[in-house]
């Protein structure tokens, strides 16, 4: 993995505006349990991106799981709609998964199921 992040690392030096490259690297480094220099990587991506396209949905995608790591689960909800708008698929999961009324409506569910059993 220390390989493959320094190989996208020269990558970036020769394509410095380039954002996938950051999101590929970022997501190594939070693969590799470095959420600070995933965090950095991920965030630039995005602005590089200008939080549009395909690379954008996967930046937004992978700074939510790290909210997600980090306890945060407002700022990954957030990040979950914003990928989910772009056309993210998993994000939308997640992000419906997070909705505190879909949270409070299955939980209302769950009790009248209990109820009728």
């Amino acid at each position: 993995a220390v390989v493959s992040t320094q190989s996208t690392g020269r990558a970036i030096s020769l394509a410095p505006e380039m954002a996938s490259l950051y999101n590929d690297r970022g997501q190594l480094h939070r693969l590799m349990g470095d959420t600070v220099k995933a965090l950095e990587d991920v965030e630039r991506a995005i602005q590089l991106s200008n939080g549009q396209g395909k690379t954008a949905v996967q930046a937004y995608t992978q700074r939510a799981m790290l909210h997600m790591r980090n306890g945060d689960e407002e700022n990954a909800r957030v990040d979950f709609e914003r990928a989910s708008y772009l056309g993210g698929k998993f994000a939308a999961c997640q992000a419906a998964k997070l909705n505190p009324y879909a949270k409070l409506c299955n939980q209302m569910l769950s009790q009248a199921m209990e109820q009728l059993q």
